[in-house]
């Protein structure tokens, strides 16, 4: 399910101050080279587990929060009515500091509970599901939908019988993590799976190349693992449970040692690993 907004591009002006980052940045959805990976370390052990920072609900929807200039930018649908017929809400965009929550600027506009193109499983997605991008360069936020990619051209080097309903796979050394049930270790050579653990339902996870590990969210937990352990076994290193009570569609985040996690009815939590 996609919310398509056709040939249609919102575009928000941001302060310049946001580009000055502490850390690393998170721009965009899987991070800000889009691979999942972040040059920070995870905290292990001394900020394990991670200090609870704050809560918030920022209305429905599966889009996934971004995070630049110790800023969270995230979206969210509200309303009123029986969901099933498709009513009239509001989407709002955020600008929240990461580790107060204090709400810097939100811009508005009315919107459907769900895209006049919805089809599928329409009972289990609504609110936006695109994530928003920020542009460095330009201080400005993209908030745009697309509805189809092309593999044309594209040849097949090896398949492998699995499944993940939202987790996207993280490319890192060599291997291939993924969120599907449990966190699933692949070799990228020929997709044979090295090990796997954990009960994460619908999730996503992060690699920390500061220090080798894997932040995994879904089912309502957080949990560290070791992105390479020296017996090819799954091994939790610390976790944090029931941090929020809805299906954890939209991707995990982390900037400058502030982790942000929310669940597809809008509720957001973020901790700190510092």
């Amino acid at each position: 399910m996609f919310r398509i907004l056709a040939f249609i591009m919102m575009i928000f002006a941001v302060m310049a101050d946001s580009r000055l980052a502490l850390g690393s940045d998170w721009s965009q959805w899987l991070g800000t080279d889009r691979n999942g990976i972040t040059p920070e370390n995870s905290g292990y052990p001394a900020g394990w587990p991670p200090k609870k920072l704050w809560t918030k609900n920022v209305g429905k929807g599966c889009t996934s929060p971004i995070m630049v200039g110790g800023k969270i930018y995230v979206m969210g649908w509200q309303g009123e009515g029986d969901l099933n017929n498709n009513p009239v809400g509001i989407d709002t965009i955020y600008c929240l500091d990461a580790k107060t929550a204090t709400e810097l600027w939100k811009q508005t506009y009315p919107c459907r509970y769900q895209g006049r193109l919805r089809a599928g499983d329409e009972g289990a997605y609504g609110g936006p599901s695109s994530t928003p991008t920020f542009d460095s360069k330009t201080s400005y936020l993209y908030t745009l939908s697309i509805d189809e990619v092309s593999l044309k051209g594209a040849t097949e080097k090896w398949r492998v019988r699995d499944f993940s309903q939202v987790g996207s796979p993280i490319i890192y050394n060599g291997y291939i993590y993924i969120v599907s049930g449990s966190l699933k270790c692949l070799d990228i050579n020929n997709g044979q799976r090295k090990w796997q653990g954990g009960d994460f339902e619908h999730g996503s996870c992060l690699i920390t190349a500061g220090d080798n590990k894997v932040i995994v969210f879904g089912n309502g937990q957080l949990v560290l693992v070791e992105a390479s352990p020296s017996d090819g076994q799954y091994h939790e290193l610390s976790s944090v449970k029931e941090i929020v009570p809805d299906i954890c569609y939209p991707h995990i985040a982390l900037s400058n040692g502030v982790i942000c996690c929310k669940d597809k009815s809008g509720n957001m939590v973020c901790f700190s690993v510092r």
